[in-house]
């Protein structure tokens, strides 16, 4: 998913249970729990949190703007090692691309502005072919649901409506879902 997509979302949501999963909606209707993103990994500084141990945030940047994501105790060994690899690389002035698979975070403050983020459970280093094979494939996502949400504002903004139309079954809760925060 590219950044502007992400970082733009403002719908969460998330079940009663203590461990439901919780979703982010982005404003073209993707409900993602994960996402995969790739660029330029632009900024990686140590944090230190106040019961000592430390927390690795991120800037990894794609055409559209930036991913922003922490690396803390909480991730794996390998992330965490890969990440102190990361820091000394970039560091020494070393353009890395980086593709990773991150859980989709989101905070609402008191003032209701809300921030998204990502905490990556798995990075690699990759070329720049690979990277523009992946913006090929993140643009397409995106402008599919550019065009479903183009399609989608045409219907009539009724649950029948929606329900009636030629979309399958994953298009209509996308619909149902930009509905609902439009609305």
């Amino acid at each position: 998913m590219l950044a502007s997509e992400f970082t733009d979302s403002t719908l969460s949501q998330q079940g009663s249970g203590e461990f439901d999963p919780m979703f982010i909606i982005t404003k073209l209707g993707a409900k993602v729990n994960r996402v995969l993103v790739a660029g330029m990994l632009e900024r990686l500084d140590p944090r230190e949190t106040s019961n000592g141990s430390t927390l690795w945030q991120g800037q990894l940047r794609d055409p559209s703007g930036l991913h922003f994501f922490s690396v803390g105790d909480y991730a794996s060994e390998s992330m965490r090692e890969l990440t102190i690899q990361l820091s000394s690389r970039i560091e020494d002035g070393e353009s890395i691309m980086l593709l990773m698979t991150a859980k989709a975070r989101y905070f609402q403050n008191e003032e209701g502005a809300v921030y998204t983020s990502l905490r990556p459970e798995e990075a690699a280093v990759v070329t720049r072919e690979v990277y523009r094979n992946w913006l090929v494939k993140a643009s397409q996502g995106m402008l599919e649901r550019m065009d479903m949400l183009e399609k989608s504002s045409s219907l009539e903004k009724t649950a029948d409506a929606l329900a009636a139309s030629q979309y399958e079954r994953q298009n209509r809760i996308r619909l149902i879902l930009w509905y609902l925060e439009s609305h």
